[in-house]
């Protein structure tokens, strides 16, 4: 039985080494909670707003399982975290360096536009710098 265990549980080991843990974007948990954070004109925060508009921005632990690493022209490196509500998803360009929230693309900035949610800035994305 003891061997059964240690072998289940060597086993289990080189999957997690081989497919990752889940999160294992470096800085995601910060991403998202710049996303969740930022403040809009009226003083309310995405968070509010997002949630108020009816995407799944409530659980900030899935929200950084699903941020993804990438990288501008210039080489300086940004997350995308994606909030979503049914199937529409909103995605943010995060560049926490600098603290900058953007609309990753004009689909999400007019989604973004129609929840009442806008952010500063146009779309910034590897394709705009």
């Amino acid at each position: 039985m003891r061997r059964a265990l240690t072998s289940l549980a060597l086993a289990g080991a080189a999957v997690l080494s081989f497919t990752g843990c889940a999160g294992s974007v470096e800085g995601a948990p910060d991403s998202v909670a710049l996303v969740r954070g930022t403040t809009l004109a009226d003083g309310s925060t995405l968070n509010s707003c997002l949630d108020k508009a009816g995407y799944n921005i409530r659980d900030a632990a899935a929200l950084a399982d699903g941020v993804e690493a990438r990288t501008f022209g210039n080489g300086d490196e940004f997350h995308v975290v994606t909030v979503t509500s049914g199937d529409e998803q909103i995605q943010f360009t995060v560049v926490t360096e600098r603290g900058f929230v953007h609309a990753n693309d004009d689909a999400s900035a007019a989604l973004l536009d129609r929840a009442g949610c806008s952010v500063d800035g146009e779309p910034l994305n590897e394709s705009t710098t």
